[in-house]
């Protein structure tokens, strides 16, 4: 009977799951824990038996999502208490839909309830301004063979297979304890398992690149920290420098975006003499790289997101270099620009336009 079950062994799991969710954070990721932490979660909502349980998970998936968002997604903290309050609900509410649907004598097709909920969970998300950002998938980039299932299932089949683990393990615990048959049922997700892992080392390992034509592609990145220097000392008239590794939400990062409003809302190149030759500096160092992967064979060349800074009153100069450079170079070039358009901010007014242009040769 799970009820027998000492009370410590129900915290020991949600302290192991809060600890997981911290430790699936970009900031100290960990991939093993995406196996870990669904199933440390699942084994306290299904058999803890305490008052107050639900408010103490809800409470530990809040504190564990604010705490492994903090830093990572650039937005204010009052934001990102409210966007983590939100997730911590509709974690919560899978959580407590899965034990309504689980009762004590669940078969092993009851495993699929709960990946099959947090998916759909991803799924529609996805559809939203994040796009795939949270998806459990992206946990398991280093794990090469599980991955080649993408070109099957997509990314949805990586987040099943691993939330359907922490499932199948919940499952086979309780099965266990009832000293009930659940060897037939870990067998069966074992075998799919390998017949997964088996795909992945084949089609990982395979090298048929004497027989495809092979097209090098390349991704590039300038740092604009140099420009946000000199917009700031433009601004204020002081020299700051700031580190490259420094958080989207650091207040340091918010003080010196402030320079922004003064530069968006009158771009006087008079004011501005430091900022104006920052942009040329990084348009220069952007096909400066670009010229560079050329030079080591790339025909396909993106740059990252809003990398080409510009003003909206030098936008067709910069589409045309990239025009004229990509026809020259027979390549094509993905020129991801971030466009500002000058004038008094107002809510509701689009200061920059998020670009990304496709130019062929």
């Amino acid at each position: 009977n799970p009820s027998s079950t000492p009370g410590l062994l129900y915290y020991a799991a949600l302290a192991l799951g809060f600890a997981g969710t911290l430790l699936l954070s970009p900031k100290w990721l960990v991939p093993a824990f995406a196996w870990i932490t669904p199933a440390a979660l699942l084994y306290f909502s299904r058999n803890a038996v305490m008052r107050r349980k639900w408010l103490i998970l809800f409470a530990t998936l809040f504190l564990g999502g604010l705490i492994a968002s903090y830093e990572v997604f650039p937005m204010p903290l009052v934001v990102l208490i409210i966007f983590s309050l939100l997730d911590a609900a509709k974690n919560m509410l899978i959580y407590i839909l899965d034990r309504k649907f689980i009762d004590t004598n669940y078969r092993f097709i009851h495993t699929l309830f709960f990946p099959a909920a947090m998916v759909a969970k991803e799924y529609i998300e996805s559809n939203g301004g994040g796009g795939v950002w949270g998806s459990l998938a992206n946990t398991q980039f280093n794990f090469p063979w599980l991955i080649q299932l993408a070109s099957v299932t997509g990314l949805w089949g990586i987040s099943f297979v691993v939330y359907w683990f922490s499932s199948m393990v919940i499952w086979a615990i309780h099965k266990k304890i009832r000293k009930e048959n659940y060897t037939r049922g870990v067998f069966a997700y074992a075998t799919l398992l390998a017949v997964i892992l088996v795909y992945g080392v084949a089609r990982y390992n395979s090298n048929q690149s004497d027989k495809l034509n092979v097209v090098r592609t390349a991704g590039l990145t300038v740092p604009t920290m140099g420009f946000l220097e000199s917009l700031y000392e433009d601004v204020s008239g002081k020299k700051i420098r700031i580190d490259w590794k420094i958080s989207q939400s650091s207040s340091q990062l918010q003080e010196v975006n402030k320079a922004f409003v003064p530069f968006i809302e009158n771009p006087d190149s008079a004011n501005f003499s430091r900022s104006f030759s920052s942009l040329k500096k990084l348009h220069d160092s952007l096909f400066g790289l670009t010229q560079k992967a050329v030079s080591a064979g790339a025909r396909i060349i993106t740059w990252s997101e809003g990398n080409g800074l510009v003003l909206k009153s030098g936008e067709s100069a910069l589409l045309q270099r990239g025009m004229g450079f990509a026809k020259e170079n027979k390549i094509y070039l993905l020129m991801a620009m971030a466009v500002i358009h000058p004038g008094k901010i107002t809510p509701g007014k689009k200061f920059i336009e998020n670009m990304a242009v496709l130019i062929g040769p």
